[in-house]
């Protein structure tokens, strides 16, 4: 996927389909806010009308129930029925009586959404008419609103919504509606007119002009509710504005109502002193932009598709050119010169007039010249490893032969020929084992051979202060491994470890098979190192201070450059002091000549 992804012809294909992509995107963006936007005005539209019908149907009921009340204050009868209360003796009464009834069973057949009306008279109920679904009330003067009622001015209305315990739960069925009632005669306040409202009425209203799940409320100018589609969550509605009464019309706020978002909108009465208040579903709202939406889905699949499916055809055949040199790079192996063979197709491309015959040529010329260079970097690469062994093994001789030297100084003051005799013998073996004939690569038994001479001169040079063991597991004698890679090693475990603790030393070495690999371990119990040197030492990052610093990148530097990264060169410390050095290496890196 990822060699896809670096292809030219892959790239330049992707840019065709992402410009493709953006422009219909952009397209259809554009669109589909022009639809919407045009769809949203209508359904405001819709809102605002439904929301204006309402508006003037109230205010006719408004207009209704005042022109009722003028009517019953300039009805004589009725006038002197609320003076006369309770004085049921009076002499007209009973004509007074069916009168009034007759009067008031006219008038309200002209306001049929009228269900009672009440006149109280010190806090009694002095006159009733209508159908009386609602109840007059037992005490007018223990209602919340009593004070508020008992001062309003003359034909002045005080709407109120009430519930009876046959209401539905989401809504009240009546709406009351106070004035003062005024004799025609004095004109004194004679008594309180209590008309109450069916408000099917009103539903019939909104069922006629409401579609979906719309819910209308409306307020007072003082922020009362009069009348709404549903009372539930209408806290939730009014919490969104500030302040009912002095809010600017047409504020807008989106809402939360029974886990459905709604729209909600505030609209200033265009006849009185009160707001309605329309919660519209946003899902209603969205409703055509989603199918718009869906439309422009479909469009862009569909245009989409046939356009990049044209512009990577157009464009496949145009680059056929470069496809056909991509494979034919791609068959080179230039791990293997060998298989540097230029495919034939290459030199019909080398005949074309355009940029990929120019570059088919100067690819040619580039390849001969790149397989002379690379015979000489290999060469040269091989010339330069093995001047660099041969530097680090020469670097390793005189240092050793430096410090044996002195030992034979030493015997030979102390006239120590019998040392001086085994000291010799040891320095031969060890020389002869190091010269090799010049061979980089020894056996693992002749390595440890050089190994038991070097530990033998060095325990005589330290007067027997330790003691050494080398165990060599069976079938590994003829493995092949570079030279000198231990000496380094054991001497650092001397030198460093042994050498400062007053207790015998000891160092164990031990070669063994870890399934293809070859581990040297190198252990000695002297005074060990500090962890953080362990660390530096690990991470090769531990600076020279000329103190056995040399012994130990010696050894690393001769490991890279004969195994390269395939090697492990750890240092840790050992569970009862000191510590222990392992070299894990490929069994079989060099083959036996």
């Amino acid at each position: 996927m990822k060699r896809l992804f670096h292809s030219l012809l892959f790239r330049i294909h992707l840019v065709l389909v992402a410009i493709v992509l953006v422009s219909l995107l952009t397209l259809a963006s554009g669109t589909y806010n022009i639809v919407s936007d045009l769809l949203l005005k209508e359904t405001r539209q819709s809102i605002n009308y439904t929301t204006e019908v309402l508006d003037r149907d109230i205010n006719l009921m408004h207009e209704d129930i005042e022109r009722l009340a003028k009517g019953m204050y300039a009805n004589n009868e009725i006038s002197m029925l609320v003076s006369s209360f309770p004085n049921f003796a009076h002499p007209q009464y009973v004509d007074n009586q069916i009168s009034s009834y007759l009067y008031m069973r006219n008038i309200l057949s002209t306001i049929p959404y009228i269900d009672s009306v009440y006149v109280y008279k010190d806090d009694q109920t002095a006159l009733q008419y209508g159908i009386q679904g609602k109840k007059a009330e037992s005490s007018l003067a223990a209602l919340p609103q009593f004070d508020t009622i008992s001062r309003l001015p003359a034909l002045t209305q005080y709407w109120v919504p009430t519930r009876s315990p046959s209401d539905p739960p989401r809504k009240p069925r009546f709406l009351t509606v106070y004035m003062n009632f005024y004799d025609n005669s004095s004109m004194e306040k004679s008594g309180v007119l209590q008309i109450n409202i069916e408000l099917n009425h009103l539903f019939r209203i909104l069922t006629n002009n409401v579609t979906g799940d719309r819910k209308f409320y409306v307020f007072t100018g003082d922020g009362q509710l009069i009348f709404g589609t549903d009372t539930t969550d209408i806290g939730a509605v009014m919490r969104q504005f500030d302040d009912t009464a002095s809010g600017v019309s047409g504020d807008e706020h989106e809402v939360t109502l029974e886990d459905k978002s709604y729209h909600v909108s505030k609209y200033r009465s265009h006849y009185k002193d009160w707001y309605i208040i329309n919660a519209v579903p946003t899902m209603e709202i969205n409703q055509n932009s989603r199918k718009v939406l869906e439309f422009m889905s479909i469009y862009i699949g569909v245009a989409g598709t046939i356009i990049i499916a044209l512009s990577v055809a157009i464009s496949s055949r145009m680059l056929r050119p470069v496809k056909t040199l991509t494979h034919m790079l791609q068959a080179l192996n230039f791990d293997k010169k060998s298989e540097w063979s230029l495919p034939g197709d290459i030199h019909a491309l080398m005949k074309a007039p355009h940029e990929i015959g120019l570059f088919s040529r100067t690819f040619v010329k580039i390849m001969e010249r790149l397989a002379d260079y690379t015979e000489e970097i290999k060469q040269a690469a091989a010339r330069q490893r093995n001047l660099e062994l041969e530097l680090l093994m020469s670097q390793i001789k005189p240092h050793f032969l430096y410090n044996t030297l002195e030992s034979f100084c030493g015997l030979a003051k102390l006239q120590r020929t019998d040392d001086i005799y085994k000291l010799a013998k040891s320095l031969g073996a060890f020389y002869r084992i190091s010269l090799s004939n010049g061979a980089s690569v020894i056996r693992v038994d002749e390595e440890l051979e050089h190994i038991n001479s070097y530990l033998a001169i060095e325990k005589m040079k330290y007067n027997e202060k330790f003691d050494y063991h080398i165990e060599l597991e069976e079938g590994l004698e003829a493995c092949l491994i570079l030279k000198l890679l231990l000496q380094p090693l054991v001497e650092n475990a001397i030198t460093h470890g042994i050498r400062h603790v007053e207790y015998r030393g000891y160092i164990a070495i031990r070669i063994q098979k870890i399934e293809e690999s070859l581990q040297f371990l190198v252990y000695d119990n002297g005074i060990g190192m500090p962890a953080q040197k362990l660390q530096q030492l690990n991470q090769d990052t531990l600076i020279s201070t000329g103190k056995g610093g040399f012994g130990i990148k010696n050894v690393r530097e001769r490991i890279r450059l004969s195994y390269n990264d395939d090697y492990r060169l750890t240092y840790a410390a050992a569970a009862g002091g000191g510590t222990e050095v392992t070299v894990t290496l490929p069994l079989h890196r060099f083959a036996a000549n």
